[in-house]
């Protein structure tokens, strides 16, 4: 058996940066210091591209981080209006229905076999009380996607408001 030998390189990079702000829903322009955090990542084998690694460990983190920072402007929502940019909001969303899948295994997989149960019986039988009996199983699944997936998008939206400090002028 030959050993398997490799280097990680993790590389973190943040940066803070003033912004000016223009709301699509209300069109007020607010300046604003908003931060990110992005990360690379970077393996060689056998110590082979060592330095190659780490170096595009450190660009992914580079190249990464000017859409941090329009992620940050984006879900912390207009000073005035608090509405957030539809694009960032739509993509928080969809992040956020797999981190609230991931973040409560042991209540989600449960869950999902039952309905897969439920809905493999309704196929099969395919009577109108086999067909309530699968509807019956994935709704509790459903129900669950969409708690776990709401958490999730409030915690992201949280931290994009703590990323984020507003002109005095606008907060309104």
């Amino acid at each position: 058996m030959i050993p398997i030998v490799k280097q990680t390189y993790l590389s973190t990079v943040a940066a803070t940066e003033r912004v000016t702000y223009r709301c699509a829903a209300c069109a007020v322009e607010s300046g604003a210091v908003v931060s990110g955090v992005s990360q690379g990542y970077g393996e060689a084998m056998y110590f082979v591209g060592m330095k190659q690694a780490e170096r595009e460990s450190a660009d992914q983190a580079a190249a990464g981080l000017p859409a941090a920072l329009r992620r940050s402007i984006g879900l912390a929502g207009c000073p005035k209006c608090g509405a957030r940019d539809p694009h960032e909001r739509r993509k928080a969303m969809w992040s956020s229905l797999f981190r609230g899948l991931l973040a409560w295994p042991w209540v989600g997989v449960p869950l999902l076999l039952i309905a897969i149960a439920g809905i493999g019986y309704a196929v099969d039988e395919l009577t109108l009380q086999a067909i309530g009996y699968g509807a019956a199983a994935l709704i509790p699944f459903a129900v669950f996607v969409a708690i776990a997936a709401r958490f999730a998008y409030r915690k992201l939206a949280r931290e994009a408001n703590m990323l984020v400090v507003w002109d005095d002028e606008t907060v309104g």
